[in-house]
């Protein structure tokens, strides 16, 4: 038969003490991460109860935002209506009084022109002069 050369018995050997040392390392690796896991349970789980909790008051916020949102909405609507109802109040007035002061207007411009016809046309004044 054939014998296994010794560097190959040697080399198996460096793999196999690796292998076991890597698995121990991982073992415990996985032990600590273990405990690691069962301190934080606590800690999350206070921060699911704090997460709901919050979750709960943004609903109820954004309940009341939407009610406000809304109430405004009306009231701005209700001010655009007074605000329209207003113009056209105001345009029906002022198309009933608006031939009156277009005569007004006219009256004060032809005023104006005659003024200011006679004012172009007067003859000077003499006056006299005190020694």
């Amino acid at each position: 038969m054939n014998e296994i050369p010794m560097w190959w018995l040697i080399l198996s050997a460096i793999f196999f003490a690796t292998n076991a040392i890597l698995i121990a390392a991982l073992a415990f690796a996985i032990f600590k991460l273990g405990s690691l896991m069962a301190d934080l349970k606590p800690k999350v789980e206070s921060l699911v109860v704090r997460v709901d909790s919050v979750a709960t008051k943004v609903d109820g916020l954004a309940t009341t935002l939407q009610n406000t949102v809304r109430n405004v909405g009306e009231k701005a609507s209700g001010v655009a209506g007074s605000a329209s109802s207003m113009a056209s109040t105001t345009s029906k007035v002022f198309e009933r009084y608006a031939p009156i002061l277009g005569i007004v207007l006219t009256g004060l411009k032809i005023l104006g022109s005659i003024n200011e016809y006679r004012a172009s046309h007067r003859k000077p004044e003499l006056t006299e002069r005190e020694d």
